[in-house]
């Protein structure tokens, strides 16, 4: 059976979360499974997380097969300064990062998360079209987390969203309709089901389950979240059909080259 693009969740810090070695084995096995990108926590119930940035430099100079997307909310981060700094953990990488912008209480321009989002999206797109001094076709892929955020304000500049998996029926035909609208196409963007992943839940024929909730629900692939500690995680990762190392985060998801935004 065919794999499918898959997207690790991780928390790394201090006590109750990985640390920063386990996340170097995690990494290395992900990388070795042909994982497309491991997502890192700004924040966790369980613990005090590490600044997410930090470590994906960390890891993608010990396992550069694998792409980074450090989670990074709207507000305490200017734009510009976010812009850069991403930019260049892309540039470093190859184009194997990103981000996962979380919307996070707005600010005295716009008190709204979703307006705020949407704002803070489309200024980080734009100042990374403008850098001058770069020959890349494209930016860090941006993430978004379908929940908080309407299909319609993620839709013009996500490059990849996620569902939880019990919230993914229909999701396919909706975003496809915003996509239309906002003049883009659907193969612009991935959908990923969020599925959680319990001690002990790995059996055999794990890898064509995730295949047919794929196929199911109309997916481009899954993020992964497992319970558990390193051993835990590897024992999922391990658990997957293998696929070969992309040459970028983009093309691990299989997107199409990213258009111009429109206005």
């Amino acid at each position: 059976m065919r794999s499918v693009p898959v997207q690790l969740a991780l928390a790394v810090g201090g006590p109750g979360l990985l640390s920063l070695a386990e996340a170097g084995i995690v990494a290395a096995a992900a990388e070795e499974a042909g994982v497309a990108a491991i997502r890192l926590a700004d924040r966790a119930p369980a613990g005090t997380a590490l600044d997410p940035a930090v470590v994906a430099a960390y890891l993608a100079g010990r396992h550069p097969g694998v792409g980074y997307l450090p989670v990074l909310p709207t507000t305490g981060n200017p734009p510009y300064t976010a812009a850069r700094r991403l930019l260049s953990l892309d540039t470093a990488t190859g184009g194997r990062s990103g981000v996962v912008l979380r919307p996070s209480q707005g600010d005295q321009i716009a008190a709204d998360p979703v307006l705020r989002w949407t704002e803070y999206a489309r200024v980080l797109t734009r100042l990374w079209e403008s850098f001058p001094g770069d020959d890349r076709p494209d930016g860090p892929v941006l993430v978004a987390d379908l929940g908080l955020l309407g299909v319609g304000a993620l839709a013009p500049v996500a490059d990849v969203v996620v569902v939880d998996l019990g919230q993914a029926a229909g999701a396919d035909a909706v975003l496809t309709q915003s996509l239309r609208l906002a003049g883009r196409e659907r193969g612009e963007v991935a959908l990923l089901g969020r599925i959680k992943v319990a001690k002990g839940e790995v059996v055999p024929g794990f890898a064509n389950r995730l295949r047919a909730w794929v196929d199911e629900h109309l997916l481009d692939g899954v993020e992964l979240v497992a319970e558990g500690g390193a051993e835990d995680v590897v024992r999922v990762v391990r658990a997957l059909t293998p696929r070969p190392l992309a040459p970028t985060l983009r093309t691990a998801f299989e997107l199409r080259p990213a258009v111009a935004l429109a206005g």
